[in-house]
């Protein structure tokens, strides 16, 4: 029972394999060099009998003619089928449709630039940037508004923008989103700075092949400031530069106080021994107190002494 049906399985193959050499050969006749890779060598003439097809390899199931002694074909645990050389086809296209492509890629090739363009971010969003915030600068002094959300400085700022060659395009509704991450890095003197520092050395290359809108980059931008102690020093340089020489007055004026006292402390607890420390308390009292000291003593007689000393080391007669 089972080699009957075995037979008559095979048998099913063998003609469904021949209907399908058949409509092989008429798609050869019908096309000239445009053969796909999957056709094989051309089949037999139509006069092939069955007997002739029954010698082909099925490759799927390792089929061969039945052995002498049955009538059963047997299975050879699928051998692989004799080497076949399938030869490579080329397709080439014709006029109309290379002249499509290159069309095409004319077409293309403007937007290919541009998007590379604006991903450089580096390259265009810092200009941006300052613009827009000397053009809110100025909304500001002609409105003397005390914030953003003004109407008059609203009206003034998009009157500003529009006039300028990026204003329409910046002001269109569906850019909103850009028009407010340039806002944001704007408001601050150091954030566009930190802006591009944090996106060369904070994200990965992934992160920054995959966050090429500018909006997208400043919200993980604000994420990452919220994770930070942010300084509340809102000085501008000129005013820290006056604070730098400021402090240094003041590091400069407490040092000679300290020599001053330091002076005082030895002339009250010991003797004089070095020029030093008396240069140092005539050098901060200057003159007018050293003559003021001295006629508050009435210490005429130490004046008139010290008075023939500097007139002999002045080379000036003593009056």
């Amino acid at each position: 029972m089972t080699a009957a049906v075995d037979t008559e399985r095979l048998r099913k193959r063998i003609v469904d394999l021949h209907a399908r050499l058949g409509a092989a050969d008429e798609l050869r006749r019908t096309t000239d060099n445009n053969k796909p890779s999957w056709m094989t060598t051309p089949a037999e003439s139509e006069a092939t009998g069955a007997s002739a097809i029954g010698e082909l390899h099925l490759v799927g199931e390792g089929i061969r003619p039945a052995a002498e002694d049955t009538s059963v074909c047997t299975n050879t645990n699928n051998e692989p089928p004799a080497d076949q050389t399938i030869e490579p086809h080329a397709f080439e296209y014709t006029p109309e449709e290379r002249a499509a492509l290159d069309e095409a890629n004319e077409a293309f090739a403007p937007i290919i630039e541009a998007v590379e363009t604006v991903e450089d971010i580096e390259r265009w969003v810092p200009p941006v940037v300052k613009g827009v915030r000397a053009l809110r600068d100025r909304a500001v002094r002609e409105t003397g508004a005390l914030n953003y959300q003004d109407g008059q400085y609203k009206r003034a700022f998009g009157d500003l923008l529009n006039a300028e060659p990026i204003g329409p395009w910046l002001l269109d509704p569906h850019r909103r989103p850009l028009l407010d991450a340039v806002h944001y890095l704007g408001s601050d003197d150091a954030y566009i700075d930190e802006f591009i520092e944090w996106r060369r050395t904070k994200i990965t290359t992934k992160q920054r092949e995959g966050w090429c809108k500018l909006p997208t980059l400043v919200n993980h931008f604000k994420q990452w400031q919220s994770h930070i102690t942010r300084s509340k020093d809102r000085r501008t340089p000129d005013q820290k530069a006056i604070e730098r020489v400021r402090g240094d007055g003041h590091k400069a004026d407490q040092a000679r106080e300290r020599e001053v006292e330091q002076a005082r402390q030895e002339l009250i607890t010991t003797t004089v021994e070095t020029t030093d420390t008396l240069w140092t308390v005539l050098r901060q009292a200057g003159p007018e107190k050293l003559v003021q000291a001295l006629k508050e003593h009435d210490a005429k007689d130490y004046a008139r002494t010290v008075h023939q000393l500097l007139a002999v080391w002045l080379k000036e007669p003593a009056s």
